[in-house]
């Protein structure tokens, strides 16, 4: 595993900078300009994902790993759907999310997952009911993958924002002495950031449905297996990820009942489209280019909120628990300054 490590970062560096060549030559997986959420200023592929999954793949089953089809086979079954709206053609919100929904729960059942101990003994009693649990991490898994589907909005922002978690991931699974947990880890971040030099600052590829949602389906797979052990509080695994999850949670509050639109519906009104159009004066900058890619940066900084003291203090639930409130308090006081700016 450790040769594939350091290798990995290669693979996904040639297969996107290939992706990268179809898309010039023949259109394959274009992301074109038109949409509310579409920031880019030219035409781009959307299959850096992709190249990412196939990295993290091929080094798995070279190296043999336990654990290969049991996480493989579920991501594939997302990858599928997904690679299919990168390149040809939008699925229904309904039936992208059946479509997760099914790969979750191959992933849950097939590895075992639990979500437990959440140091609240009256949750925690239904918890310890086998089909309860089984559901409640199905829903929680579900949640966190159209979570980051949803922050991806500007180049680097995903793709970093992945990195720093999945470091933090790495750093505590090798205190803790989880092996496999920091052996992926370290396997995640190099695939990443073959990757994530070609995305930002440029824009030169993005990782489209099928990255957000592979990354989504790694990760919560590394922090279920990671917050399993008794030395790490459960609740590490939402402090570190407060910021997708609440963006999600937030935005359908929001679109429900405050802008009166669909919960699944896209709009232009997520924090991270707020910030590009309220704190960044883009006549600073001569390549409009970095107008998209510093708007990552602040976003970078926000979550670093939550992420570093989600570090110092991996074990203590308390602290944990206050984090994540805190941040709910910081993300929802900004949100309501910047959209006072948006309709001025």
């Amino acid at each position: 595993m450790h040769l594939f490590i350091a290798t990995g970062f290669f693979i996904t560096l040639v297969s996107a900078i290939f992706l990268i060549f179809l898309e010039r030559k023949g259109n394959f997986g274009r992301d074109y300009l038109e949409g509310d959420q579409k920031f880019h200023l030219n035409p781009t592929p959307r299959t850096g994902g992709l190249a990412i999954a196939l990295s993290i793949i091929i080094s798995m089953f070279i190296s043999y790993h336990e654990n290969v089809y049991t996480l493989i086979f579920p991501a594939i079954v997302l990858l599928v759907p997904a690679a299919y709206e990168d390149i040809v053609s939008s699925i229904k919100p309904f039936y992208r999310l059946l479509l997760i929904f099914l790969a979750v729960f191959f992933l849950v059942y097939m590895n075992s997952l639990e979500i437990k101990n959440l140091g609240l003994s009256y949750l925690d009693y239904f918890l310890d009911i086998p089909s309860v649990n089984f559901l409640f991490t199905l829903i929680t898994l579900t949640l966190l993958i159209n979570s980051f589907n949803v922050i991806d909005g500007f180049n680097g922002l995903l793709s970093g924002f992945c990195l720093m978690v999945l470091a933090s991931i790495a750093f505590i699974s090798d205190n803790v002495g989880e092996v496999f947990v920091y052996e992926m880890s370290l396997l995640s971040i190099m695939s990443i950031l073959g990757f994530f030099i070609l995305n930002f600052p440029y824009g030169r590829i993005f990782l489209g449905d099928a990255g957000a949602y592979f990354l989504g389906i790694l990760i919560g797979y590394l922090v279920i297996n990671l917050t399993s052990s008794s030395k790490i509080s459960v609740w590490f695994a939402l402090s570190i990820l407060i910021y997708p999850v609440y963006e999600l949670v937030f935005s359908m509050i929001r679109k429900k009942f405050f802008f009166n639109s669909p919960a699944m519906q896209p709009d232009s009104f997520h924090l991270h489209m707020l910030i590009h159009k309220n704190l960044i004066n883009c006549n600073y900058f001569k390549n409009k280019i970095f107008c998209n890619s510093s708007t990552s940066i602040i976003v970078w900084a926000l979550s670093l909120f939550s992420i570093i003291p989600s570090i110092l203090w991996y074990d203590a639930s308390l602290v944990l628990f206050l984090v994540c409130i805190l941040f709910i308090f910081v993300y929802t006081l900004l949100y309501l300054k910047l959209i006072a700016l948006e309709r001025k």
